[in-house]
């Protein structure tokens, strides 16, 4: 294929990363690590029927998890958790099977780091008299470090930044296969986080907003895809440089925060642990707190350790795109004090909203207006003055 110089300038930034990389997956070492990490995760294959079954996995950390299968050990097919960031939880029904019918499956688990673990093959069957598996430790082979493949060769449009924003940027590239793909993203510190796209199966379109940016910060993200018979492919180093924040920023400390002896008291429902309320008061942007599908109707309340002096809000909106984006919210103080509506212009950043200085000891964060599903948020914030009692 042709490649064009945007593709050739970045493959010479990932010239050291494949070097690095292939050298790390031919050692055993990372095959021993592959393997202790499948010995933590919980996994079975049930409720079987003529035409279906259910996976059900937890691992040790978050992470996402694309599962091949098929009739022989190529697989073609693929399905995956309808999540935009990591999770511990993972519960996939596998439907449109042949009726008594063998499957191979494999999981890979793609982790923060640029790292991708490939499990023991495991088989089930279909049908009235069909079996699952209550283990990883029941498949074929051994776990294995994945290799990874430059993905100059399954992508018809390079990885590019599409739109840049203060915490937000938006990834864009195209494969000629349908894949699983995710962006993996290293702050200067080194350390890594994951988000990809909402969707359950592989795509030829790939765009991936990743969320939890620090304005005016330069970070190194790499696409990493997953094709239908379990190939693993990498590109090179794309450099994101965040500018910085515009619009009304709230002066003073946010006091919504873990470590602020803020806690949750309570929401309208939660996903998965892996998506509790905490996480929106963790000062983490790469975690969130998301309803089990509540819509319009989601809440999540913060109680302060004691009465503070507040004068501004936070609140920045979770999507999957084209569901579980709040577009309006309300906040109630202490159970009697409403202020808003607030408009949710999108969901690239945390939005502030000036309110006249209250006594707060609960705050509750009210979703008004979305586009369903499972709404929540990234953050959820309150401002006192710095000192104020």
């Amino acid at each position: 294929m042709k490649i064009s110089r945007l593709h050739a300038t970045i493959m010479m930034l990932g010239i050291v990363f494949y070097a690095e990389t292939a050298a790390a997956n031919s050692n055993s070492a990372g095959n021993k690590a592959a393997e202790a990490f499948f010995k933590q995760v919980e996994f079975r294959i049930d409720n079987i029927t003529d035409n279906s079954v259910r996976i059900v996995a937890r691992t040790p950390t978050p992470m996402f998890c694309p599962f091949t299968y098929g009739t022989d050990k190529n697989f073609g097919l693929m399905k995956f958790m309808d999540m935009t960031s990591p999770s511990q939880d993972h519960v996939i029904t596998l439907n449109n099977l042949k009726k008594s019918t063998s499957y191979f499956l494999q999981m890979n688990a793609v982790l923060p780091g640029m790292l991708v673990y490939k499990s023991r093959i495991v088989r089930f069957s279909t049908g009235p008299n069909g079996k699952g598996v209550n283990s990883l430790q029941e498949g074929e082979g051994k776990p294995q470090v994945a290799e990874f493949k430059d993905a100059s060769a399954l992508l018809t449009m390079d990885a590019q930044v599409g739109q840049l924003k203060a915490n937000y940027a938006l990834m864009k590239f195209s494969s000629f296969k349908p894949a699983f793909s995710a962006i993996n993203v290293r702050d200067k510190s080194g350390k890594s986080f994951l988000r990809r796209m909402s969707t359950v199966k592989p795509l030829y379109d790939h765009k991936i907003q990743i969320v939890g940016l620090i304005p005016r910060s330069v970070y190194q993200t790499n696409a990493v895809l997953v094709d239908r018979k379990g190939n693993v492919y990498a590109t090179g180093v794309i450099k994101v440089d965040t500018p910085k924040m515009t619009g009304y920023v709230p002066e003073g400390t946010n006091i919504a925060l873990l470590s602020e002896g803020a806690s949750i008291t309570g929401t309208s429902s939660e996903w998965s642990a892996s998506f509790a309320g905490q996480m929106a008061i963790n000062g983490n942007g790469e975690t969130e707190w998301a309803s089990d599908g509540d819509g319009n109707n989601s809440w999540i309340e913060v109680s302060l350790p004691e009465p503070k002096k507040i004068h501004a809000i936070g609140f920045w909106t979770r999507t999957m795109g084209d569901s579980a984006q709040a577009s309006k919210i309300s906040v109630v103080i202490n159970g009697k004090t409403t202020f808003g509506p607030f408009k949710i212009p999108d969901a690239t950043q945390p939005y502030y909203f000036k309110i006249p200085p209250i006594i707060a000891k609960k705050i509750k964060f009210k979703i008004m207006a979305s586009n369903g599903g499972r709404t929540g948020a990234i953050s959820v914030e309150a401002y006192t003055e710095t000192n104020n009692p």
